[in-house]
């Protein structure tokens, strides 16, 4: 608790007069505040999808929805209810980080024009994060410009590498750094682009070589001139060549890196997952072999990500077709944490990430309860401190 700047106070310290915007609107104080890791003190991180517009592949006529798939939605489907309930557990556990997937959640004043039914206003996001903050916990938005995942952004991603495109993101993260108050972290997810994970989509965009480091370049860009951090997912590295990636990916980028099933190999990659992902997941599941080892070793911080998607309640199983090929996730979490407690060096580890990869939505809450609980469990086992 004491590694946090008073911890559910830190707003109202130091920083606690007001400041006044350009505009002459009345913010409030100052959120750029949060955890300092060290090899004892951890970040403990959740990612919650206020929308659920960052994947492509909508359904096919007559296709049926599988329990544990994600699919682009038209609407925000974010319940209240159960974002309280989920916020208020992460309290429970002491969590003090939040990510929040904003892609269809919410309403960016510059461009009204992507706004999903049911997205909650941005003074409702400006609220939210200093009531998070009055909890301990610190808001990080995310903005996925993989694209991949970038439905989101409408019409907008199929102009991307445009001057239009560029115009766009610049507003959109100027919107984001005006709603969270300045965060010190802004998630760019960045993973999985790559046609493999396209095959089902009606407009198809990936980017390479040159034109994928002149786009992130562009998004870190941004970032700096509002001093905030860039994280992305660790699974970005396919979509680019490896020995380029540690010689120009800046050791400033935290590196959110994943690995999903305790029983993740490459001899699943040759059964089930391989069917599910092509030759894409293949190759990813052989890079990720050692992956957390080579990002602390190049110098990276990272996040973890743990995730407990794949576990599916026992009156689900029967609705899904690969279910016999996945690792039922109960303990992966916690195998995740052990593994990386010996895998890389201590420093280097700032924290763990949960993702359910669910909606916030009342049938998923088993999923929700449990992925917080897990990553809750698996830090304290380690004494790592919150």
């Amino acid at each position: 608790m004491s590694s946090i700047m008073n911890r559910g106070e830190f707003l109202h310290s130091a920083c606690a007069a007001a400041a006044v915007g350009s505009s002459g609107r009345l913010l409030a104080e100052p959120a750029r505040v949060g955890v300092v890791p060290t090899a004892d003190v951890k970040i403990r991180s959740a990612l919650l999808h206020l929308g659920m517009s960052m994947w492509g592949g909508y359904l096919a006529p007559g296709e049926k929805r599988e329990p544990n798939r994600m699919y682009a939605r038209t609407e925000c489907p974010t319940d209240s209810a159960v974002w309280h309930e989920i916020t208020s557990l992460m309290q429970q556990r002491k969590y003090n980080q939040a990510i929040i997937d904003l892609g269809g959640g919410v309403e960016f004043p510059s461009h009204p024009e992507i706004t999903v039914k049911g997205s909650r206003s941005a003074q409702w996001m400006r609220d939210e994060v200093r009531r998070l903050a009055d909890m301990g916990i610190e808001a990080v938005p995310k903005l996925n410009f993989a694209t991949t995942h970038d439905a989101w952004l409408g019409l907008y991603e199929r102009m991307v590498s445009t001057p239009k495109y560029y115009e766009v993101v610049r507003d959109l993260i100027n919107d984001a750094v005006e709603m969270f108050n300045h965060p010190r972290f802004i998630h760019l997810g960045m993973d999985e682009e790559d046609g493999d994970w396209q095959k089902k989509f009606v407009h198809v965009t990936v980017r390479r070589g040159e034109m994928w480091w002149h786009d992130f370049k562009f998004y870190l860009d941004c970032l700096e001139r509002h001093n905030a951090r860039a994280i992305i997912f660790g699974g970005g590295i396919a979509s680019v060549d490896e020995s380029r990636f540690f010689k120009e990916m800046p050791k400033s980028v935290v590196q959110n890196v994943g690995m999903y099933g305790h029983t993740l190999t490459l001899e699943i990659a040759e059964r089930g997952f391989k069917r599910e992902g092509g030759e894409w997941w293949g190759r990813m599941l052989k890079i990720m072999q050692g992956l957390f080892r080579r990002m602390s070793d190049g110098g990276y911080d990272i996040l973890s990500c743990a995730s407990n998607w794949k576990w599916i309640p026992e009156k689900e199983r029967h609705l899904v077709k690969c279910g016999k090929d996945y690792p039922q996730d109960r303990e992966s979490i916690a195998w995740l944490h052990n593994y990386l407690s010996k895998e890389i060096a201590p420093e280097r580890l700032i924290g763990g990430m949960t993702a359910p990869w669910k909606p916030l939505e009342q049938q998923y809450l088993p999923y929700w309860r449990d992925g917080i609980n897990q990553l809750a469990d698996a830090m304290e086992s380690h004494g790592w401190k919150s």
